[in-house]
């Protein structure tokens, strides 16, 4: 919008407000300072048009080209057509008694790299997996904030068009064929894991869901972390969620599919095992759009054999079936939070570290029988979930397994186990490490 067209703005709401352009001109002041800053006097001016019900210049659809300019001839409110270098994680933030939320993306358009802020509402669009490493944006009427270096912001008129790259139409296409995509960022699989590469991409299927936790940093910040344990179909690997990344335990159940972007990866406490971290620098979603991996039984026989509960031994871990012929327990035990030892029934604290924050854990134990033998298995928290197909424990547990034992006896579980001599029984037991499915 030029000059002229600024002021042929002003001119109509100073007529539909009864008043002149030097009170509009104030007004579009009052409206930046709002938005701390955040909005052009041109982006202002076109919000009071809205709200006095001028009509403004016409929006473009959204694969019209025509207003995109180049990310370096960008000029306070801009059409600029970008594809995705990186995503980081969301954070929040309070200002002036307002809660809000800003996420940073790395984007280019082939010649210019630039970062695009993201506020509020438009962060939906990480939160919730819409958008992703290599993928296109047609962004109308983003905000320029700085050129050195080249900063651009969303504001209420922004909108952000996501395509994917099989999605681009004849009118994007030549826009689009001077972007190339994104190379230097690897794929990895969890058998390709290293702690040599600051950042990779790697995609899995979600095998267990660990509770959130908050800890303190050394600077006095809260901070929160939650753990996953996925599999790719190469191997399984524990997935450590910082800060807002966190939010995806929340959501994630077991059997999703998940994408990690800018994930980096650690040797765990006492292993050679790796475990990946996603830390501000990257970003986790849930089912993306298209992936390599195969369906959760796919991934899990890919890792695991398959035999009868008859010949199992100890230490073994393989997949296997068996109905359910009985339900011998039921239980929610308390477990240390800080150190993970069971906390007696009664005990305010735990014995062993003093610890007063406890979680509960679900402890199901079933008889099951293949054709083979009958064998005693055991169930713990997101396994025990799965079989009882329920998420919140609402009610007690006797209420729960009343309401669920006809519903299980005779139902066929399929699933990855582990087999463990019971040392007061001498008897092999079996633990539910994956429920594969209930039939």
């Amino acid at each position: 919008m030029t000059n002229a067209g600024l002021d042929e703005l002003i001119n109509s709401i100073a007529a539909a407000k009864g008043t002149d352009a030097e009170s509009v001109r104030k007004l579009v002041k009052d409206k930046q300072a709002e938005f701390s800053g955040l909005l052009t006097e041109k982006g202002a001016a076109q919000l009071l048009a809205q709200e006095a019900g001028v009509e403004a210049a016409s929006d473009n659809n959204d694969e019209d080209a025509s207003a995109v300019v180049p990310l370096a001839d960008a000029m306070e409110q801009a059409d600029v057509f970008v594809r995705v270098v990186s995503v980081f994680a969301p954070k929040g933030f309070e200002k002036n008694g307002r809660k809000g939320r800003v996420c940073n993306v790395q984007i280019t358009d082939g010649k210019t790299k630039a970062s695009l802020v993201l506020w509020n509402r438009d962060v939906d669009l990480v939160e919730y997996g819409k958008i992703e490493r290599n993928d296109f944006l047609l962004i109308r009427n983003a905000q320029v904030k700085s050129t050195e270096p080249l900063e651009l912001q969303s504001s209420m008129l922004t909108k952000v068009i996501v395509k994917k790259p099989d999605e681009i139409t004849t009118e994007l296409s030549q826009l689009a064929a001077g972007i190339l995509s994104n190379t230097a960022i690897p794929i990895r699989k969890i058998s390709e894991l290293s702690d040599t590469e600051p950042e990779f991409d790697l995609y899995g299927r979600v095998l267990r869901v660990d509770e959130e936790k908050e800890f303190v940093y050394k600077d006095g910040r809260k901070g929160r972390v939650a753990k996953l344990l996925i599999a790719d179909g190469s191997g399984t690997c524990r997935v450590i969620l910082w800060d807002k990344n966190a939010d995806i335990s929340q959501r994630a159940k077991v059997g999703d599919a998940l994408k990690i972007e800018g994930g980096y990866a650690k040797k765990a406490l006492n292993s050679e095992a790796f475990e990946i971290n996603v830390g501000w620098k990257g970003h986790i979603f849930l089912h993306p759009k298209k992936h390599p991996l195969g369906e959760k039984e796919d991934v899990l026989s890919a890792m695991y054999k398959e035999k009868p509960l008859a010949s199992a031994a100890e230490g073994d871990e393989f997949i296997s079936w068996g109905t359910i012929t009985s339900i011998d327990s039921a239980a929610v035990i308390k477990k240390c939070k800080a150190c993970n030892t069971t906390i007696k029934a009664g005990a305010k604290a735990c014995e062993k570290c003093a610890g007063t924050a406890a979680r509960d854990l679900l402890v199901v134990s079933v008889v099951l029988n293949d054709g083979t033998k009958d064998v005693r298995a055991a169930f713990f928290d997101s396994q025990a979930k799965e079989l009882l197909d329920v998420h919140e424990l609402t009610v007690d547990m006797d209420t729960v397994v009343r309401l669920k034992r006809e519903y299980l006896i005779g139902k066929k579980v399929r699933g990855v186990f582990s087999a463990k001599t019971n040392s007061f029984s001498g008897n092999l037991e079996f633990t539910a490490r994956h429920v594969i499915s209930v039939k």
